[in-house]
């Protein structure tokens, strides 16, 4: 099959290498042509080598060396395309089948990378990700110790005791009524208020601590356990020294 390899590259383009500089010189917008029809354009391979990460892994070679290699595996592509058809692959139902498979797969792959992966997955997020890293929230605590298993007064169950504090504390009611109907209902129980802390490490394997790392300085929450039940308020956040970014 005839295939001309042209290596001239398209204008002036300037490959900026650490604080050297290579001038490609002008010459055609072909680079490559495979059989008879098939024209490879300078932005088409120039898009090729950004895509596949060809001046990330060739970093040490000559410029015009990744393009060379890119080049390459361009015309063999395209050779392997040209043989497919020529061949009557397109008609054979269950090598079509196979490879619908893996193609419906890095669809799936490039749709997350795009859709999701870009969207979320950004130089932004991960700046706002490193200030989360850097503080710490210092939260006071009320809990109940439910393991004696003491009868609750005043209300029907441990349940109905963690939604009826879940609903005055949507309704306003202050940390310090709450534990005063915390004292109220279960006058039996053991019971202690005490202080902590929670950094961003720890959110990452305690949904509690995730839920009182994110509220505000000033908000409740009411947490309800197999053997205790808590409510927490945040006081404040401090600082925590974390490693560079950079």
């Amino acid at each position: 099959m005839l295939m001309k390899k042209r290596f001239s590259i398209l204008s002036a383009i300037l490959i900026v290498l650490a604080d050297s500089a290579t001038v490609f010189p002008q010459g055609q917008d072909t680079v490559a042509l495979v059989g008879d029809t098939c024209a490879i354009r300078f932005q088409e391979l120039q898009k090729y080598v950004v895509d596949y990460h060809y001046d990330l892994n060739y970093k040490r070679k000559p410029p015009e060396f990744k393009y060379d290699a890119a080049l390459n595996v361009m015309i063999v592509n395209q050779l392997k395309r040209i043989d497919f058809f020529q061949s009557g692959l397109q008609n054979d139902q269950q090598l079509l089948e196979s490879a619908r498979r893996s193609i419906n797969e890095e669809l799936v792959i490039e749709y997350f990378d795009r859709k999701f992966a870009g969207k979320y997955v950004n130089n932004k997020s991960i700046h706002d990700a490193y200030k989360q890293m850097k503080r710490q929230v210092v939260y006071e605590r009320f809990l109940v110790d439910l393991s004696a298993g003491d009868s609750v007064a005043a209300v029907d169950s441990v349940n109905a005791a963690a939604a009826r504090l879940q609903s005055e504390l949507d309704h306003g009611k202050g940390f310090n009524d709450l534990v005063g109907d915390c004292h109220l209902w279960f006058a039996t129980a053991k019971s202690k208020e005490d202080t902590g802390t929670v950094a961003w490490r720890q959110t990452l394997t305690s949904p509690s601590e995730n839920v009182i790392f994110n509220l505000r300085v000033g908000g409740i929450a009411v947490f309800k356990g197999a053997e205790a039940l808590e409510i927490v308020k945040v006081v404040k956040n401090q600082p925590l020294e974390v490693e560079p970014f950079e």
